[in-house]
């Protein structure tokens, strides 16, 4: 069986992993995968499309039985495991304005041990994004919990 090489490389001066995944993983993608889950920092994987990555993080997230508070930010619609809370329908709801006092109250109120984020180009578009990205960093969330970034290969 080909395995299909990663391309995983840590930059450690910004604690930030950042790796791409295939259908087939090698011992060695899923030992840096692991550290990627179990360490607090930001964390971006490319995924071919959005199913792909979710399959990919709901499988790691099955095995490793750790977290009790997941949340998930994503624009695609698709419902979530029941374990995982939806973060844009509380950030957003009927995709209104987001100001950067409700995303503040947002991650003040709402205390998650893993986040992973679904970056497609719908979510990259919304005005609030980048205000989202840079309120983490602020309140230095990735000091706390990993937070995975799915990168998607959208055409």
């Amino acid at each position: 069986m080909k395995h299909k090489q990663s391309s995983a490389s840590v930059l450690p001066a910004q604690m930030h992993m950042s790796t791409k995944v295939g259908l087939h993983l090698t011992e060695n993608d899923i030992l840096n995968l692991q550290d990627a889950f179990l360490h607090s920092g930001f964390h971006y994987i490319q995924v071919k499309d959005s199913q792909q990555g979710r399959t990919f993080i709901e499988s790691f997230l099955q095995s490793l039985a750790l977290y009790a508070d997941m949340g998930c930010l994503t624009m695609d619609g698709i419902t979530l495991p029941h374990m995982v809370t939806d973060m844009k329908k509380y950030l957003a709801p009927h995709d209104s304005i987001v100001s950067e006092s409700t995303i503040e109250e947002f991650l003040l109120d709402h205390y998650y041990d893993f986040i992973w984020i679904e970056s497609s180009k719908k979510l990259i578009s919304q005005s609030w994004y980048e205000a989202f990205r840079s309120k983490l960093s602020e309140f230095k969330v990735h000091h706390r919990i990993p937070i995975i970034v799915l990168t998607i290969e959208e055409k």
